[in-house]
């Protein structure tokens, strides 16, 4: 018998931000992968007691940000999304694999001041609990030519 199936969760989207000026943040930016999920006992929602499959999470998305300087104590966040089969007869696909960050700025490590002090900058990809987590996605401090690849 064919397996029930829940879809795999969306990709993140885009985000661009060019400003002529600083750009400060104060609270969250992101395109995040959509996280997929399942509760409870499924095994009544097929006939003959079928296994389900769950598909994985959502890759994250894209964020651009290019200033003069970027501020704040805000979040940056292109994570991907988490697959969590929580029910009986059910198997999860992997984590979304993590986004990419660009944080560009004209003034020489004035991002890297910022992430070390305030801002929290997410491209992690997303956690399995049937198959593999999501690989990290990439960070770029575009001034200093820095890049991240960071799984938390």
């Amino acid at each position: 018998a064919t397996p029930g199936f829940f879809a795999g969760g969306r990709g993140g989207g885009v985000v661009k931000i060019r400003a002529a000026g600083r750009v400060k943040i104060f609270g969250r930016v992101s395109a995040l992968g959509e996280s997929t999920f399942c509760q409870g006992d499924t095994r009544t929602q097929l006939p003959r007691r079928q296994a389900f499959a769950l598909g994985g999470g959502g890759a994250g998305g894209s964020l651009y940000i290019e200033a003069v300087t970027i501020e704040g104590n805000g979040s940056f966040a292109a994570s991907g999304g988490s697959a969590i089969a929580d029910c009986a007869d059910t198997r999860s696909g992997g984590g979304g694999a993590g986004g990419r960050v660009a944080l560009v700025t004209r003034v020489r490590n004035s991002v890297r001041r910022a992430v070390e002090d305030r801002l929290d900058v997410d491209a992690s990809g997303g956690s399995s609990d049937g198959c593999a987590a999501g690989a990290a996605g990439t960070i770029w401090f575009g001034t200093n030519g820095t890049l991240l690849v960071d799984n938390r």
